[in-house]
């Protein structure tokens, strides 16, 4: 990664971010896992191997011949990711990125001219053609996600992207024998350097890129509400990176993704409410103690007549001796 890339690509990178970061928020704050999906937005950055396949010559415009066909060069992508996740396991995400997916290629020189050394005898020189291509691309992937378990996912759609910027710059390289110079007194000479679509340079135009992105990801909480999730992914071109050759740019990538998780606090349940006590017994004050007695006696004559007083005495058995 060098300074040049990174002064060109942030700004776009600035874009995306402000339009996936900001806009789903307020959205996405009133969700939670009860009411529907659960909604994750976050960043993502990764190192790839940029795959260059298919096979364009140095001709219409490029000086100097040469035939270029695989190469593999290492890049980068970094963008933004929404994801929303239902409570079956399945899901969608959606991933915007900038990749600086630029490649090298190298074809040897298929004449060996004769060259005339300083002591007067000739040596046959060996070159090889160097091309350095800049390529930027902008991709959207639109992904089917389904957890394997509760932390790995494999995700698998359609990725649609639009390259930005497509040059080239040619080079010539002596390999021997090494002490004959270019004019510029260097054993490597730049032959041209110029937009792919540029007139007098190559008559073509950028392709709307159309692929097949697979991506896999383990999710490690890191805190409340935010994911750290390595992930790897590959990406398989359907169509050509310009209009004029068959050349496809696939991609292999290897990162991390930080993830905040939308939603509201799980509110715990209420207490259960206590069991009603059973009320207290009432306890009846005892009647006061009551006599209705009715004695009669028989008089001297033999007729009954009312008693009309009676002693009675209490005395407790253990005082009587």
């Amino acid at each position: 990664m060098t300074l040049r890339y990174l002064t060109r690509s942030l700004p776009l990178v600035c874009v995306l971010t402000t339009i996936l970061s900001v806009t789903p928020t307020t959205a996405f704050t009133q969700t939670t896992k009860s009411d529907g999906p659960e909604w994750r937005a976050g960043l993502f950055g990764a190192g790839t191997l940029n795959i260059h396949n298919g096979e364009f010559s140095s001709y219409e415009g490029l000086q100097g011949c040469g035939t270029f066909s695989d190469a593999i060069t290492p890049g980068w992508t970094l963008g933004n990711v929404v994801e929303a996740r239902l409570r079956s396991g399945w899901g969608a995400m959606a991933r915007i990125g900038f990749w600086q997916a630029d490649g090298s290629f190298q074809d040897p020189a298929t004449l060996s001219p004769l060259v005339a050394l300083p002591d007067g005898s000739t040596v046959r020189m060996s070159t090889e053609y160097e091309l350095e291509t800049t390529l930027d691309v902008v991709t959207m992937d639109l992904l089917v996600t389904y957890g394997i378990t509760d932390r790995l996912r494999v995700g698998l759609g359609p990725q649609v992207g639009f390259t930005t910027r497509a040059s080239f710059e040619q080079h010539e390289t002596i390999l021997e024998p090494s002490i004959v110079r270019f004019a510029n007194g260097a054993t490597s000479r730049l032959i041209l350097a110029a937009p792919f679509d540029q007139q007098g340079a190559v008559a073509t135009e950028r392709m709307l890129r159309i692929g097949a992105t697979l991506n896999l990801s383990y999710d490690i909480p890191i805190a409340k509400r935010l994911e750290l999730s390595p992930e790897i992914g590959a990406t398989y071109a359907f169509t050509n990176v310009l209009s004029s050759f068959d050349w496809t740019a696939h991609m292999v990538r290897a990162g991390l993704r930080l993830s905040y998780v939308f939603g509201s606090d799980d509110v715990p349940p209420p207490p259960p409410s206590p069991e009603p006590q059973p009320a207290p017994p009432v306890v009846m004050a005892p009647p006061p103690p009551y006599v209705d007695v009715d004695v009669r006696g028989r008089d001297e004559d033999g007729a009954m007549e009312s008693v009309s007083e009676i002693v009675l005495t209490d005395a407790r058995t253990v005082d009587v001796v």
